[in-house]
């Protein structure tokens, strides 16, 4: 049932809009798409953006992909977490290679240390990941500050 899922009716992690001839699915709720996307920071591979027009090609998106790269900061989570080491045994359980991606969220120095908030590279103060399992965009919230959507999962 697709209405579980719908932000309109049950406060789920989507919302159906209709702009005049195009339908669009979005996130929806605290977090916006990093519900959906987890902060992931790749780029769309070349056999992707081949598909679509030229003035999408590689060459003309790379400015825009490294300055969200750094805007965001993209970095790879270390591996001292015990959810990283779980997912690493699973996939290497199976025989697969564990593949790191770049995620923008900002890691500890030392592992299982909580971080005084500091200033970011634009001026405002920001905490780090504490492990906790949840995200937080770089600069929105305050120190200290939890923000939570009110939602429970079922």
């Amino acid at each position: 049932d697709f209405a579980r899922y719908s932000w309109r009716t049950d406060y789920g992690l989507f919302d159906a809009r209709n702009l005049g001839g195009l339908m669009v699915l979005q996130a929806a709720g605290l977090g916006g798409g990093s519900l959906i996307y987890a902060n992931v920071m790749l780029r769309a591979p070349d056999r992707v953006l081949d598909q679509w027009p030229a003035e999408y090609a590689y060459g003309k998106l790379e400015p825009y992909y490294d300055l969200a790269e750094k805007v965001l900061g993209a970095n790879v989570a270390p591996g001292h977490y015990p959810k990283t080491k779980s997912f690493v045994a699973a996939v290497e359980g199976l025989k697969r290679e564990v593949v790191e991606v770049p995620v923008a969220i900002t890691f500890p120095e030392k592992p299982g240390q909580r971080e005084a908030a500091t200033p970011n590279r634009y001026g405002k103060e920001q905490g780090r990941c504490n492990g906790c399992g949840g995200t937080r965009s770089p600069g929105w919230a305050s120190p200290g500050h939890s923000r939570t959507s009110g939602c429970s999962a079922r």
